[in-house]
């Protein structure tokens, strides 16, 4: 079963919302990137620091496929696009798993989550978050099937 396509991307033509959400998608992985490098300086024990070194790492490798995209998108190469989808979806649920991995285990969040409502916007962060990387992939996945579609070439990609 394929995905569902979209013909436009937050109230604008898809080439021009999919580069925006591309652009929100490479600066939310700068931030983890840089989160990451914050927590790693700062992390004493051997479990916060494998985990901020993972932020690190796959925030790292998602904004490079955040950047393969706006490539793609702005060269219109669909064989660019579609590696950078390929590899961004996996580098989005390693960095879920290491946000869920960090709520639940870490022992220097642990007191900052323990009560109600840090714990409940926690959730909801992380929510947002997998809503947000949902939709960015459905526009990049509908990016490249119109890329694909108008492109004159008959080698398949």
């Amino acid at each position: 079963m394929s995905w569902p396509q979209v013909s436009r991307a937050c109230g604008l033509p898809l080439r021009a919302g999919a580069a925006l959400l591309a652009v929100v998608a490479t600066l939310v992985s700068l931030g983890g990137a840089a989160a990451g490098g914050a927590a790693l300086g700062a992390a004493r024990l051997p479990e916060d620091k494998f985990l901020a070194m993972s932020l690190l790492m796959f925030s790292a490798l998602s904004l490079a496929s955040n950047l393969a995209v706006l490539y793609g998108i702005w060269r219109r190469r669909e064989g660019c696009v579609q590696f950078a989808q390929l590899f961004n979806s996996l580098f989005m649920v390693f960095l879920f798993l290491v946000g869920a991995v960090s709520w639940l285990l870490s022992p220097a969040l642990a007191p900052r989550l323990r009560p109600a409502p840090p714990a409940a916007l926690a959730l909801l962060a992380l929510l947002s978050a997998a809503a947000f990387c949902f939709y960015y992939l459905l526009v990049v996945n509908s990016m490249y099937r119109r890329m694909k579609a108008d492109s004159d070439t008959i080698v398949p990609a």
